[in-house]
């Protein structure tokens, strides 16, 4: 009997695991979008961060902003 009460007043006081390093990073929440490809009816399922959402945004603007430039030069300068 006394061992046993020895051995729970021991577990008790014994250290919890130590908390994670801090040094990793926090879990980040993903963002996910059905995605339809051009000339395909079935959507696709994409799951990306809010940053990464935010940078494809930002590329894809920039694409069509440069499409608009060079068609709208070459109507201006035809060569």
């Amino acid at each position: 009997m006394f061992v046993t009460l020895l051995l729970l007043s021991a577990a008790q006081s014994a250290q919890p695991n130590p908390a994670p390093a801090s040094n990793q990073k926090p879990a980040i929440k993903m963002e996910c979008r059905n995605i339809t490809e051009p000339g395909s009816r079935i959507p696709e399922r994409v799951c990306k961060s809010p940053d990464e959402w935010a940078q494809l945004a930002k590329e894809t603007q920039d694409d069509l902003n440069s499409a608009r430039t060079r068609r709208g030069a070459g109507a201006i300068n035809p060569e």
